[in-house]
């Protein structure tokens, strides 16, 4: 939040664009592989960025996490020197972290002073809670480096405003906030934190009026967008979340999970064959997240897809075998599809695992009537109201009334 370093998006969006008719960029799918902590495979693909321009910063940069992560200091500075060549300060914070991991603190905090002197510095909160320098902190060298003052009147006022926000501290953030719009701070950040405080009230009007209000004075930050995005759909304004959703993508093409938010969205707002679309581009970064296939089997099936959702459910259950939900759904989409006995064993499964589920108990008895078993289908249906189903507790009515 608040004045600080330009985003090293330029580049990188370039480097995307550069890859756009291709059915998957090898940057982000480095990145997924990272973030799943597949260290070998996330390389195999940052190699391909670098084959292309082997000074690439970004590839450089997610190159050196993916041996930082492993525990593999030497080999992440040889890539972070690399990409201190060809852009200088933006690997400065990971090498003073790998350096500090090695137990050299006077090199540790040479190149954490570097960073600090940086278009790249980070808030202090950042820095100072970072695990990583925990084994440097009662050096001479760490004390040392914090006495002098890294940060501008204008970047400790972000900070305090960050900190009451995340504090609930909400009224006097807001009184900060107003304070320093008199003033010669950055507006649009102020208004975005507005715009982020009254997110954080619930107050969602208020908050879209002021991140608008960001967006009209800065159309490159990230954060006014997705909260925008965010106060959308808190109000079931889904349509109108999904441009914003879409622009902090173009921003932040790194934070693939977007992705699932963006699909999330379309589905809400009835797009059900663009959420499919975003949903299933987001399963070929992530073809092993259960939970992915899951919403792409939901959205399939809400749009009368059901083969294909049977599908996603399938492949649901073959990544994880333990997870109601995913029975419950195959067992719903048998359902729909006359196929009872199949759904009766899903359902069947599923309570199993979560055995005080009303839907599922409700779904079950309406299989077990389809099947013309009428008194195992009351049963299920008993059992749903005890838990709380309205739904089986008016279909107990009606049966009750024709008897």
């Amino acid at each position: 939040m608040g004045p600080g370093p330009m985003l090293p998006v330029l580049s990188l969006l370039v480097w995307l664009l550069h890859l756009s008719a291709l059915c998957q960029d090898p940057y982000l799918l480095g990145v997924a592989r990272l973030q799943e902590g597949s260290y070998e495979a996330a390389r195999n693909h940052f190699e391909q960025v670098l084959a292309t321009d082997g000074e690439n910063p970004e590839g450089l940069l997610k190159m050196a996490e993916t041996y930082y992560q492993a525990n593999d200091y030497r080999d992440a500075i040889v890539y972070l020197e690399r990409l201190e060549k060809a852009r200088e300060g933006m690997g400065c914070y990971l090498l003073a972290k790998t350096y500090a991991q090695l137990g050299d603190a006077a090199m540790a905090a040479l190149l954490l002073e570097k960073h600090l002197r940086s278009g790249y510095k980070l808030p202090s909160g950042t820095i100072l809670l970072d695990e990583a320098f925990v084994s440097i902190e009662n050096s001479p060298e760490w004390k040392s480096l914090w006495r002098n003052d890294w940060y501008s009147e204008d970047e400790v006022l972000f900070q305090e405003i960050s900190y009451l926000t995340n504090s609930g501290d909400y009224l006097d953030a807001l009184d900060l906030i107003d304070q320093a719009l008199e003033g010669a701070a950055d507006r649009a950040s102020l208004l975005t934190a507005r715009g982020t405080v009254f997110h954080h009230m619930g107050n969602y009007q208020n908050s879209i009026q002021a991140y608008t209000a960001a967006i009209d004075l800065s159309r490159m930050n990230p954060e006014s967008f997705y909260g925008r995005a965010q106060s959308f759909m808190a109000l079931g304004k889904f349509k109108d979340a999904i441009p914003d959703l879409k622009r902090t993508m173009q921003l932040q093409p790194e934070k693939l999970e977007l992705l699932k938010e963006l699909g999330e969205a379309h589905r809400a707002a009835g797009n059900f064959d663009q959420a499919a679309e975003v949903i299933e581009e987001y399963t070929e970064y992530f073809p092993e997240q259960a939970e992915a296939h899951y919403i792409h089997g939901q959205i399939l099936f809400e749009s009368g897809k059901y083969l294909k959702a049977l599908s996603c459910f399938n492949h649901c259950l073959e990544l994880e075998t333990n997870d109601p939900r995913f029975y419950a759904a195959r067992g719903e989409t048998y359902l729909a599809t006359s196929t009872y006995r199949y759904a009766l064993n899903d359902f069947g499964m599923a309570l199993d695992l979560d055995p005080k589920n009303h839907e599922v108990w409700f779904q079950k008895g309406m299989a077990r009537w389809y099947s013309n078993d009428r008194e195992g289908s009351i049963a299920d249906w008993e059992r749903a109201a005890r838990y709380g189903s309205e739904k089986a507790a008016k279909k107990l009515d009606e049966l009750a009334v024709r008897q």
